[in-house]
């Protein structure tokens, strides 16, 4: 990236403490305010970052790093639109300045837009080739839009750059595990975590990689110590109590899907996926419950229409497991 990534430039400026901001007029320069807001940044007080950054870009307009740093403690703070209005205002005082894009392409990625990110962190492998996190990022970004066979290449050769990245063999990870090559899914996450045994994310998706490769103990393993390495990771008993589930083992897995709601009570997947374990134990009740609640939070998945169809059904309300159906197939499902 051009000058250096956003922790190595973070890290590099010389700590000068993070007391009062100075005030318009006093003799402090533009940049020994702006490497008080670095001082700050790296302390974890981003609205003391924010405010020193600010008199920093009053002093002096052009200096892009401001502008580029502020938008990177908006960032921290998940105020993702006004770090992208910062980095792009950066971006226009220095076209050149690679962190800058870096940073937007971040806060895109956060926001969803992957598009816009891969665009981005493009434009950093431009200005500089040899950057091994811009290429961990944009292959990142293309397999959240499905695009695995350049996100596999573009981690690899962040890999090649940086045989130490555990991101990209966690990104090439995933996106073998996207193509359904869940052999070479798993080799990667297994280097994620040989690299870093403390790594969350790839136990989670290697775990998720055995699962769906049919290695439920190897993957409830995975889950289980994704759990104790963050007990308040919702996905972490959400992807073991599917692994509990498709080993027969439905009591546990409605155990950890409860677990994973009462952690993230407006994300549909457990419910759809605690309703199906009770649908499997001959609880249609429950598991109506269940997907009528998943619905009321995501309305257009015709998947749990017909789970609950198929639920209505059993407990002979064929009117309702009718509705059901119809609406399932008018979005778009198709029994495999």
């Amino acid at each position: 990236m051009n000058k250096t990534s956003l922790s190595v430039l973070t890290s590099c400026i010389v700590a000068v403490g993070c007391g009062t901001v100075a005030k318009q007029g006093s003799a402090q320069s533009a940049s020994d305010i702006y490497k008080k807001g670095i001082a700050c940044f790296e302390k974890g007080n981003y609205d003391a970052a924010i405010l020193a950054f600010t008199d920093a870009m009053r002093l002096d307009p052009k200096l892009a790093l401001a502008h580029c740093q502020r938008g990177h403690a908006y960032y921290e703070k998940g105020l993702f639109d006004k770090a992208i209005a910062d980095c792009t205002d950066a971006i226009r005082i220095d076209s050149k300045l690679g962190l800058a894009y870096y940073c937007r392409g971040i806060a895109f990625y956060r926001q969803g837009n992957y598009s816009k990110s891969v665009f981005d962190f493009t434009e950093v492998i431009q200005l500089d080739p040899r950057d091994a996190k811009a290429y961990c990022s944009r292959g990142g970004a293309l397999e959240r839009i499905g695009d695995c066979s350049n996100a596999i290449a573009d981690c690899t050769e962040a890999i090649r750059l940086d045989s130490t990245l555990v991101e990209a063999y966690c990104g090439r990870g995933a996106a073998y595990g996207k193509n359904g090559n869940f052999d070479k899914a798993i080799i990667d996450l297994s280097a994620a975590i040989r690299l870093n045994p403390n790594y969350i994310t790839a136990y989670l998706d290697r775990g998720n990689a055995r699962e769906r490769n049919g290695e439920l103990n190897a993957a409830i393993k995975d889950f289980t110590e994704a759990i104790r390495l963050d007990p308040k990771r919702a996905s972490a008993y959400c992807g073991r109590g599917i692994a509990y589930d498709l080993s027969g083992e439905y009591d546990r897995g409605v155990a950890d899907f409860c677990e994973a709601i009462r952690l993230a009570p407006n994300e549909p997947v457990a419910y759809i996926n605690r309703g199906n374990a009770y649908a499997k134990k001959g609880d249609n009740g429950k598991a109506i419950a269940d997907f009528t609640e998943a619905i009321g939070l995501e309305p257009k998945l015709g998947v749990v229409y017909k789970a609950r169809g198929d639920a209505y059904a059993d407990k002979g309300e064929k009117s309702k497991a009718d509705a059901d159906f119809a609406q399932a197939k008018k979005l778009g499902y198709k029994a495999e």
